[in-house]
This record gives C-alpha cells, sequence and structure tokens, in this order.
C-alpha cells in the first residue's frame, strides 16, 4: 500500500506541474499576443506604415517576424495560434486599407479578444 500511495504522489505531483507550466506558458502567450496587438493598433494609421507596409527595411517588418514566430511556436495552444493568425492577417488588411476598419478586422479583433479572455 505504501508504495501505491508513492506512485499515487508522485503522478498527482508531476500532473500538477505540468499544469501550472502550461498555465503560465498560456498566460505569457497571452501577454505577448496583447503587447503585439497593442503595437498594431499604434501603428496602423503611420503614414509611414502605409508606405512601406511589411518591408524588410522597417520596424513593421520586425513586427510581423514577432507575430510569425509566436505563430509557429510549437509550445502554443491551438485558439493562441490562430489568435496570431488572425493578428498576421489584420495587420496585412490594415496594410491595404490604409488603417481603416472593415468587417475582417473588426471579425480579427473580436476573435482575438476573445482568445485573451
Amino acid at each position: 500500500m505504501n508504495r501505491l500511495n508513492a506512485v499515487v504522489i508522485i503522478v498527482f505531483t508531476i500532473c500538477c506541474c505540468v499544469c501550472s507550466f502550461s498555465y503560465e506558458a498560456e498566460a505569457g502567450a497571452k501577454k505577448e499576443i496583447s503587447t503585439l496587438t497593442n503595437e498594431l493598433m499604434k501603428f496602423k494609421d503611420e503614414a509611414k506604415f502605409h508606405q512601406v507596409g511589411f518591408g524588410q527595411c522597417c520596424k513593421y517588418y520586425k513586427w510581423l517576424q514577432k507575430v510569425q514566430s509566436l505563430k509557429n511556436n510549437d509550445s502554443l495552444g491551438a485558439m493562441e495560434k490562430a489568435a496570431m493568425g488572425y493578428l498576421e492577417m489584420m495587420g496585412r488588411e490594415y496594410m491595404k486599407t490604409k488603417g481603416k476598419e472593415n468587417d475582417y478586422t473588426k471579425f480579427c479583433k473580436q476573435t482575438i479578444k476573445e482568445t485573451l479572455e
């Protein structure tokens, strides 16, 4: 009986550690998604962004690289990866619309918001 108790305690401890790590990773990913979303909201109306978009010359390209890197991170959950995909597409849409909202950007913003809740 003592061995069984020890095994149960070990398995329980491992499960708690995995869940805790998962929660922390998810919280970190959500914080990064929020930060990147806020950055996009700040630069989407900049004239320079409208001129160069995500060209490699400029800071907007670095933002796009961060989004793509996070989107391809295997430690993210499906919801967070999807949110990163929507964030990337929203950025591209703002590039086309010169920062103006449309039905697609509204949909993306709502989907990202729901992921962050």
